[in-house]
């Protein structure tokens, strides 16, 4: 019943597009006050032809419009790393509670690997925290990461 109902709905509404080209042609042709009329009817049954379709179209395609906007408010799985920032790590390193600095330059490594300066800051502040045995074993993992850079 309902794939009937939107036959007949695409039906009509190619119907009424083919009367406003039809009709426009008319108000071209003709001159006057009458031109004027046509024109009006013709945008009437351009606009009857668009509310019937708009269920259909419309829909969709204000979805797809809208999904990239719908992200940047509601992300999805997709974003499900936090946003690279080094703000909580040097504020912990600069009040000298490196445990958390530590930490924090973990995430950051554990989120982002190829990040050469989390690598660097972190060995930094298990320097400064006397953590030597951590120091080095991050200068380890640097160093295998990185090797075929310069």
């Amino acid at each position: 019943m309902i794939r009937r109902l939107v036959f007949w709905r695409w039906l009509l509404a190619f119907g009424n597009a083919y009367f406003c080209v039809r009709e426009t042609r008319k108000a071209l042709a003709s001159g006057g006050p009458t031109a004027a009329f046509l024109l009006l009817v013709a945008v009437g049954t351009l606009i009857a032809a668009v509310l019937l379709i708009s269920k259909e179209t419309l829909e969709p395609l204000a979805e797809y419009c809208g999904r990239p906007f719908a992200n940047l408010i509601f992300p999805d799985a997709k974003f499900s790393k936090p946003a690279l920032s080094y703000i909580l790590a040097r504020s912990y390193s600069k009040q000298m509670r490196y445990a958390e600095a530590i930490s924090e330059y973990e995430k950051i490594i554990n989120n982002y690997p190829r990040e050469k300066v989390a690598y660097l800051e972190l060995i930094s502040v298990c320097g400064l925290s006397g953590e030597e045995e951590l120091a080095h074993l991050w200068k380890t993992r640097f160093r295998k990461r990185f090797r075929r850079e310069s």
